[in-house]
Order: C-alpha cells, then structure tokens, then sequence
C-alpha cells in the first residue's frame, strides 16, 4: 500500500507540473493566422489545444513516473516521498501566495479633469429652476466628454457640481451660460499644460459678459489627473 501511494503521489504533482508547462508553451507559442479564420476562432482553437494538451501531457507523466516510481528500489522509497511532500507542499505554498494575493491597481492611462462648481443664488430660480438650463463649457471649445451635472443646496444659492475631460489649454476661460440670459466667463490664468494638480480656486465672480442680474453667480474651478477608467463609467 506504501509503495502504492507514493507511486500515485508522485505521479500527481509531476503530471500536474507538466500539463501547466505544455499549456504555458501553446500560450506562449500561438499559431500564425493566414486569414482563414476569424480571431474568435483563432482564440477558441487555441483555448482547446492549451486544455486538451495540458490534460494529455499531465496524464501521460503521471502515468509514466507512477510506474516508474512503483518499481524503484526499497531503499530509494523514502527519497521519492521526500521529494514529493517537498514539491506538494511547495505547490500548495505558490497557489495559496497566488490565491491570497492582491494585484496592483493598473491603468491604461490617465486623464485631465477639470471640476466646476458654480454657485447659483435662489433668488434667481423662476419656474422649472435656473440650474436646470446651464451650460458649462470652456470659451470656444466645448469638451468631448462632460459628467451629468449633481446639485445641492447650500443655504441661500443652489450648487452645481460637473466635470469634464481638458487636458490642455490654452485659454483656461470656464463659461457659463443660460438660455435666454446669456453666457457668464470666468477667466482661471493657469499656464497652458498643468504639470501637477490644481487645488480649487476661491469662489470667482464672471470677468465678462454679465448679463443683467447674474450678480451673485459665482464659480471655482480645480484640475486633477484621474484614472482612464473613469470614462467606462
């Protein structure tokens, strides 16, 4: 019995050794695509072969060194369940290490986003509400990709809260503009490629184009680098 189950010891982790080792080689070695197949079909027949291949060398070196080792030497007995307990106990080592193991956070890329908030006075709600009729851009260039705006309330005024993707500018001039009053500009000055992030600036009032009434209406604005992923989102 204690020849029989170092035999099958044995064969166990060294089949397992090797079908990850064929099915390591097929990944690194994949076939050239001449056109005849899709790329899904490429990666399924690729799949396929990593597993059948795996599963086939795995059986045919648990098999072969379980015979082997079944008919060593009595005295060469005691070094084959030496090496297999040591190669086990390694395995289970590495898989809890892999298994327990958290990876870094990766990003593809990063992003420039600018964050707005502009602060609108109650009083200058009439009807469905001022805030929900602002734009907010840059002076003659909007961006490719705004945030849905988010509102709070803070005491007498309304605050809309948005980002937008800018990695660059040269003229850093946020608009705000409401249709039927007209468009408010806030010149920030900041130079025309940011080489660190930009903490929130004070409260700003509009440097041109004040339409009658917008007094009160203030903005500040912040730039900061965030992960591409935020894009998926």
């Amino acid at each position: 019995m204690e020849r029989f189950l170092t035999a099958a010891l044995a064969g166990l982790w060294t089949g397992v050794l090797a079908g990850i080792g064929v099915a390591a080689w097929i990944v690194a070695h994949p076939s050239e695509n001449h056109g005849q197949v899709t790329f899904a079909e490429k990666g399924m027949g690729e799949g396929l072969a990593m597993l059948g291949g795996g599963i086939l060398a795995g059986l045919m070196v648990c098999a072969a060194v379980a015979l082997l080792t079944y008919f060593v030497f009595p005295a060469q007995l005691r070094l084959v369940q030496t090496a297999s307990a040591t190669a086990i106990l390694g395995m289970a080592l590495w898989g809890a290490i892999v298994y327990f193991q958290k990876p870094p956070e990766k990003f593809a890329a990063y992003v420039g986003l600018l964050d707005v908030e502009v602060r609108i006075p109650k009083s200058q709600m009439d009807g469905r509400g001022l805030q929900d009729r602002v734009v907010i851009a840059m002076a003659q260039w909007i961006p490719p990709r705004h945030f849905a705006p988010k509102f709070h309330d803070e005491g007498d005024a309304t605050v809309l809260e948005t980002s937008m993707t800018v990695p660059y500018r040269h003229d850093w001039t946020v608009t705000v503009a409401s249709a039927g009053k007209g468009q408010l500009w806030f010149k920030l000055g900041w130079e025309d490629h940011p080489s660190a992030a930009i903490p929130w600036t004070d409260w700003m009032t509009p440097t041109e184009n004040q339409w009658p009434g917008s007094q009160g209406i203030t903005v500040r604005c912040r730039w900061r680098l965030a992960p591409s992923y935020i894009l998926r989102a």
